[in-house]
């Protein structure tokens, strides 16, 4: 009986132990975040340098989705004969541009729009994402979707 009454107060203990590390590890985690999260417009205009790195970490899926569709748009559209083409590579990239602009605008980000589509980092995540994406394809691991050889959401310009 002793030696099970002793096993309770020391498992009680170890679960108290690793709750409190748990909840100290997330705290510093947490305050980590928040730093990054708490990255200042003026920080930004004064710092152009981090402002592309900066919108790919905190908008990175967002930008990702885009940019994995603009792929499989012009994925599917190279795919096309040219005299059935309904629009241009050009018209496919303005769409996807223009909701670049619209995640920037939603996070209040738009000013840095014009630095970030040009900016290395965001050529050299689109080209990576694309090299990666074509090797899927070109491996036959998987297809375009469907959805993307319907071309009437592109307005041509």
């Amino acid at each position: 009986m002793k030696s099970l009454f002793k096993i309770q107060p020391t498992r009680v203990l170890v679960t108290l132990i690793l709750l409190f590390l748990t909840n100290h590890v997330t705290a510093q985690q947490n305050k980590v975040d928040s730093k990054i999260e708490k990255v200042s417009l003026d920080v930004l205009r004064s710092q152009p340098e981090i402002v592309p790195k900066y919108i790919l970490s905190e908008l990175h899926d967002e930008i990702r989705r885009n940019d994995i569709a603009r792929f499989y748009s012009l994925k599917s559209l190279n795919s096309l004969e040219s005299g059935i083409r309904t629009v241009t590579p050009d018209a496919i990239d303005y769409f996807y541009n223009d909701k670049i602009k619209n995640i920037l605008e939603s996070s209040g980000l738009l000013e840095f729009e014009e630095s970030f589509v040009s900016s290395e980092q965001y050529v050299e995540f689109k080209r990576n994402l694309f090299s990666q994406y074509n090797k899927i394809i070109d491996s036959g691991q998987s297809i375009i979707p469907k959805q993307y050889f319907n071309h009437s959401n592109f307005i041509q310009h």
